[in-house]
């Protein structure tokens, strides 16, 4: 049922970031006069279309790309060129239709076809067709909005001045980052939303407003509304005042990784006025090797495992309930041990081998080695959680929740750096492609999103809502990439125009678009058979 509704959610979230994205560019075009001849969403065999005013709006079968049809952003082709004999429809004395599929020449409706300006280049605003029939030449006026058919094409013909090419630079510019445009906005809304539902933790407060079920500070005894007023360790004492401090708190664990505490803590907290005494195992969670402790035992023993083989990280060798014995050589007796050697490791090595960790586990009762390569601080440093917080290397869990305030000020704000935190990420995975700390291997096509999807739906429709965001700033960045078939490339070629004062030449400028465009369809292919194959 999960995988099921991973894969709707899949859909749904695809289809949204596309539809907007064109959207955006369907917008600016329609308020600069260019026609809008079609409006799709997915690829493929056509499931729905729908003509409304001037634009076809179709929904096609496989949710993996769209379009709007834009007059003029692709050279126009003169569909009457070499064309002797059309079939003309004709309203109130003006050509409203054009068909050049004729099944019968001797149609009354059929004329020889002698001189046309469809395009007006000129902008005279005076469309023509002069043909001839019966040894009779008749000249009409063209309606601006008339159709060409031929067999199954049915195409609105676009005088210059309703095609991009005839707008100022301002305009078409607006037109073509008008699809990031809309996907940054898509992700900001969606943003004060998951702000809205997170909220932000009070920091100066050390009362707990939830406690999970079966985690470490339910069988510690600890209860919603609670107050922590103290924990310590050996003779490491954490103390909180009356007003509180969250920070405080997670100092503390911070300071129990860096000190290598065997034993539990002891945690000190008040109900109803009453102090309270407790003994807290918590649950450790190593980010950067993908490991969950099992808080119910003492012994170092994996109770989960996020499993991951790619160049950015690979704990593959790693099982669940294997007991670590050692790590390079250092011998392992608490998790805080594996959570101060997660915190210290750097990576980023360009010999591979450094950045590897040697582990000995006891597994079925035989000793085992396992190297696993863990993600390295650089690409730690990039993540961050609901909050806006950086996800640490290892961090502790004590299953509890912090009072949380909404206010929709903070939730803009939290927006706005969410959406600037994910505009990072897509660079920083720029970066390093390009200083070869991956390659294009580790990058995820459509099976590979709709694979993040499935399990990333399981977690819950805020951390859905966060991915949404994350893919829709993803997506606008991708699109304006300078690259000749994108949105980035087009905006170079308004550039060069803007000072150059001359406009690129058109058939270059399509060579270079068709060319990047069949590279990217190359690129789409491999990188989706790499996501199969690391699936498999």
């Amino acid at each position: 049922m999960e995988t099921v509704l991973g894969i709707l959610a899949f859909i749904f979230i695809l289809g949204l970031i596309i539809s907007i994205h064109e959207a955006g560019h369907f917008f600016f075009a329609s308020r600069a006069g260019v026609l809008c001849r079609e409006y799709a969403i997915g690829m493929g065999p056509e499931i729905f279309k729908k003509r409304k005013g001037e634009t076809l709006y179709k929904l096609k079968l496989f949710p993996i790309g769209g379009y709007c049809a834009i007059a003029g952003e692709e050279v126009e082709e003169d569909m009457l060129q070499g064309v002797e004999k059309v079939k003309l429809g004709i309203k109130g004395g003006e050509i409203t239709d054009i068909y050049l599929n004729i099944d019968n020449e001797n149609d009354d409706k059929v004329y020889n076809l002698i001189e046309y300006d469809i395009f007006d280049l000129e902008q005279t605003g005076k469309l023509f067709m002069k043909v001839e029939k019966d040894g009779i030449v008749k000249k009409y006026a063209v309606n601006s909005q008339a159709f060409i058919h031929d067999k199954k094409l049915h195409m609105q013909i676009a005088p210059f001045n309703r095609t991009l090419g005839s707008k100022s630079l301002g305009k078409r510019a607006l037109v073509m980052f008008g699809g990031p445009m809309f996907n940054f906005i898509l992700a900001f809304l969606v943003f004060i939303i998951v702000g809205l539902s997170v909220g932000y933790i009070d920091y100066n407060n050390n009362q707990l407003s939830q406690v999970e079920k079966d985690g470490p500070a339910y069988r510690a005894g600890l209860q919603a509304d609670d107050y922590i007023t103290e924990l310590s360790v050996d003779d490491f004492i954490v103390v909180v005042d009356n007003e509180g401090s969250w920070d405080d708190i997670e100092d503390f664990f911070l300071g129990y990784i860096e000190r290598e505490s065997i034993e539990p803590a002891r945690i000190t907290y008040l109900r109803d006025g009453v102090e309270h005494i407790s003994s807290i195992n918590p649950m450790f969670i190593i980010y950067n090797m993908g490991l969950y402790s099992d808080a119910t035992k003492e012994d170092v023993i994996i109770k989960d495992i996020d499993y991951s083989e790619t160049e950015l990280m690979n704990n593959v060798g790693l099982k669940v309930n294997d007991k670590i014995i050692k790590i390079n050589n250092k011998d392992i007796i608490a998790w805080s041990q594996v959570a101060k050697i997660a915190n210290e490791y750097i990576g980023n090595s360009n010999v591979d081998e450094e950045n590897i960790l040697s582990f000995v586990v006891l597994r079925d009762g035989i000793e085992k080695t396992v190297e696993i390569k863990p993600y390295s601080k650089s690409v730690m440093d990039s993540q961050k959680d609901n909050t806006g917080k950086v996800i640490p290397n290892a961090d502790v869990i004590l299953g509890v929740t912090p009072i949380v305030k909404h206010s929709f000020f903070e939730s803009v704000s939290f927006s706005i750096n969410k959406t600037v935190n994910s505009t990072t990420l897509v660079f920083d995975t720029l970066g390093m492609l390009f200083k070869n700390q991956i390659t294009i291997r580790s990058l995820s096509g459509f099976v590979g999103i709709a694979d993040m999807t499935i399990k990333i739906t399981a977690g819950g429709i805020v951390n859905l809502l966060s991915w949404l965001g994350l893919l829709s700033v993803n997506i606008g960045l991708m699109n304006l990439l300078p690259i000749p078939a994108l949105d980035g490339g087009r905006l170079v070629f308004l550039g060069y125009e803007a000072i150059t004062r001359k406009k690129p030449n058109r058939k270059v400028e399509t060579a270079l678009i068709s060319i990047t465009f069949i590279l990217l369809m190359g690129l789409i292919v491999f990188v989706t058979i790499n996501d199969i194959l690391r699936l498999i």
